[in-house]
Formats: C-alpha cells, structure tokens, sequence
C-alpha cells in the first residue's frame, strides 16, 4: 500500500491539514531555521520492489535475463530527506526499515551537514523509539526534530 500524495488524492480533513501546515507551522519553522542557521530537512521513505522482471534495470543480460522461473523476489528501500533548496540526502538499503537503519542514517546525515539540522518527520514508530530520541538529545546540537508532517504530506516546501 501506498499512501496518497497528490492534493487529488488526498480526503478533504488531510487536504485541510496539509494547508495549515504549510501556511502556519512551516512559515514558523522557516523563520526559527533562519535565526539559528540551521538548515530543513523533510524526511522521506519509499520502498520500490523490484522483481525478476525488472532485471534489466540493473544491467542484466544475456537469455537468462527475463526468466523468472529461478529467481526470486527481492526489496530495496530509500530512505531521504530534501530541503526547500532541492539538496537530497539519501540511503539505500535492503530489508526492513528499523531503529538501527534510521540511527545510520542520522549519524550519517548529521556528519555530511555543516548546520544544524531542523528534521521533519513523520509519524512512523521508529522515529520515536527511544533509542533514536536518546541519540537526538545526545546530539541536539547538531539535529532537532522539528515538526511532523500531517497525514497524506506533500514532501517538503
């Protein structure tokens, strides 16, 4: 399942939520950035599976390339964040996105940034782990959770 991003797609309730958002708490957030120099980042997970079929994405060739009868199934996650300058950051991985995923992806996040970081976020269960808000208090000077997207978010600004 995916969840829906376009403002077509989206209930009335999260178009309305989206809307305030974007006119009352990121005008907010943007100004706060500002005055602390710090930079925004708004998070992103997406989770493209590719199959047999999709091989020759990869560069497979040869007449083996299309067969599907030996060859299995497998995921490949990204994981990113964009700020309103366009500048992205991301990671790939395979397997489930966890605690440990997102802890590398912070650490990592945190070193390629000379600012503070100011992360949106949104509500998945392993962004409040406790494990990740320790490592964020530990290093809240180089990264604040600052905001969490509404529901059916439209990326960053």
């Amino acid at each position: 399942d995916r969840r829906k991003s376009r403002p077509s797609e989206l209930g009335s309730s999260a178009r309305f939520a989206v809307r305030g958002w974007m006119e009352h708490q990121y005008p907010a957030l943007q100004r706060q950035a500002q005055r602390e120099g710090a930079q925004i980042h708004a998070w992103r997970r997406d989770g493209p599976a590719l199959g047999p079929s999709d091989r020759h994405l990869l560069g497979a060739q040869g007449p083996d390339s299309g067969r599907e009868d030996h060859q299995q199934r497998f995921g490949c996650n990204l994981i990113s964040t964009l700020t309103n300058y366009g500048t992205l950051r991301f990671q790939v991985f395979e397997g489930s996105f966890t605690t440990e995923v997102f802890l590398d992806f912070l650490r990592r996040l945190v070193r390629s940034v000379p600012r503070k970081v100011f992360l949106i976020v949104d509500r998945h269960p392993v962004h409040r782990a406790h494990r990740v808000q320790q490592w964020v208090a530990q290093h809240s000077d180089q990264i604040q959770p600052r905001g969490v997207l509404p529901p059916g978010d439209l990326g960053p600004c």
